[in-house]
Formats: C-alpha cells, sequence, structure tokens
C-alpha cells in the first residue's frame, strides 16, 4: 500500500509542469486565434509540445535514477 501511494505522490509531481504547459498554451493559441494568425498558433503549439517532451524526458529520467 505503501508503494502505491508513493508511486501516485511521484506521477502528480511529474504531471505539475503539464498544468502550467497547458494554461500557458491555451492563453497564447487563444490569443493568437483571436487576432487571426493561425500560423503563430499552430507555432506556440508546436513549441509546447517540443519543450513538453523535452521536460518530462528530464524528469523521467531523474525519477528513473533516484
Amino acid at each position: 500500500m505503501a508503494a502505491y501511494v508513493v508511486s501516485r505522490r511521484i506521477r502528480a509531481l511529474l504531471n505539475t509542469p503539464a498544468w502550467g504547459f497547458g494554461t500557458a498554451t491555451r492563453s497564447l493559441v487563444g490569443q493568437e486565434l483571436g487576432a487571426n494568425r493561425e500560423g503563430e498558433a499552430d507555432a506556440f503549439g508546436r513549441d509546447n509540445i517540443r519543450f513538453s517532451v523535452v521536460v518530462y524526458a528530464i524528469m523521467a529520467s531523474l525519477a528513473f535514477v533516484f
């Protein structure tokens, strides 16, 4: 039971950046779409995906090591 609770807390901690990335991306993409700049909105979305993958890879590596 203790291992289950610890693993859930680690997973919750690893998901924390997703909340920030999601909020920032929704705001930026929404602003660009509202200004009829679909290319910029697409660029923000792609940049967010790239940045998220890098951050999650680093966090997963750290979690695996520890």
